[in-house]
C-alpha cells in the first residue's frame, strides 16, 4: 500500500490553489495542513479583502441578535415555559447541529469483534439534541426536546463565551435555513429577552398567609 498522499489547498475567495505532499500517517495523526503547506506571507491587499468580504457577508445577513444581557436571561430563565414551546414544535432531528461549523459534541463507542480478542474505542459525531447523549445511568439528563433545546441555546449563546471567550454563533443562519419546523434562534433569543420583560413587569401574587405560617413551623 502506497504511503503517500497528495493535499490540494485552496483559500476560500482565491484561486491559488496550494499541493502538499505527506504521508499517510502523518496525515492520520493529524499534522497540521497549515504547517505542511507552501504559504505566501499575507499583504495588505490580502488583509484588506478578507476584511471586505467579512463586510459583504454582514451586509447581506438580513437578520440581528441582541445579545445585551443575554448570557443572564438565559441562565436566569432555564425554567421558563417558553422552552416547553419550543420543544413542542422542535423534532430534535439534530439537523441544526450537524450543519453548525461551531457544534463538536461527540460520543465514544466500545467496539470488539466476534472471537472478543480485539477491542476498539471510537470516538464519533453525536448531537447534544439526542436523548441517548446526555444518558447516565437510571436515563437521560435532558428527557424533553424543550430541555435540550434550552441546552443547546445556552451553551451556543450564554456560556460559550466564559469557556472561548467570543459567542458559539457566527451568523451563517444555516441552523434556521435546514430546521424542518422553522425554528429561528435569534427569534428564541428575543423571545427569552421578551419574557424577562414580562415577568419583571408582572405583578407578584399576594402571599398566603397560611402558606408562610406553615412554611415557617
Amino acid at each position: 500500500m502506497c504511503d503517500n498522499l497528495s493535499a490540494l489547498i485552496q483559500q476560500m475567495g482565491s484561486d491559488t490553489v496550494y499541493v502538499s505532499k505527506m504521508s499517510i500517517t502523518s496525515f492520520l495523526s493529524g499534522k497540521s495542513f497549515w504547517d505542511l503547506m507552501k504559504r505566501p506571507n499575507l499583504t495588505e491587499a490580502d488583509a484588506k479583502a478578507s476584511g471586505d468580504l467579512v463586510t459583504t457577508a454582514v451586509a447581506h445577513m438580513g437578520r440581528s441578535l441582541d445579545t445585551t444581557d443575554l448570557r443572564e436571561a438565559l441562565i436566569e430563565r432555564a425554567d421558563d415555559p417558553h422552552w416547553d414551546d419550543v420543544g413542542e414544535r422542535c423534532l430534535t432531528c439534530t439537523g441544526c447541529t450537524l450543519v453548525c461549523p461551531s457544534c463538536f459534541c461527540t460520543s465514544i463507542d466500545d467496539v470488539t469483534d466476534l472471537s472478543g480478542e480485539r477491542w476498539e474505542r471510537w470516538r464519533v459525531w453525536d448531537s447534544c439534541f439526542n436523548a441517548a447523549f446526555s444518558y447516565i445511568h437510571g436515563g437521560s439528563v435532558r428527557a424533553s426536546s424543550g430541555s435540550r433545546y434550552r441546552q443547546w441555546i445556552t451553551h451556543k449563546l450564554g456560556v460559550w463565551p466564559d469557556q472561548f471567550g467570543t459567542a458559539g454563533c457566527v451568523g451563517c443562519g444555516r441552523c434556521i435555513t435546514w430546521c424542518p419546523v422553522g425554528i429561528d434562534i435569534t427569534a428564541e433569543a428575543d423571545a427569552v429577552h421578551a419574557a424577562g420583560t414580562r415577568r419583571a413587569h408582572r405583578p407578584r401574587p399576594a402571599r398566603n398567609p397560611a402558606a408562610t405560617a406553615v412554611q415557617g413551623s
